[in-house]
């Protein structure tokens, strides 16, 4: 979520965007993000 947060600083277009906007797109990311460590979890396990 860090790295993300920080991606969002570094682009000029996210200004733009309210803070419940950006939070929304952090927390999609993290969940993402978790969903594929645990896919990557289980295939490697079978």
């Amino acid at each position: 979520m860090a790295d993300a947060l920080q991606q969002q600083l570094t682009q000029p277009s996210m200004s733009a965007m309210s803070f419940e906007e950006r939070m929304a797109l952090l927390v999609d990311r993290e969940v993402s993000s978790r969903d594929d460590r645990r896919r990557t979890r289980l295939l490697v396990s079978v």
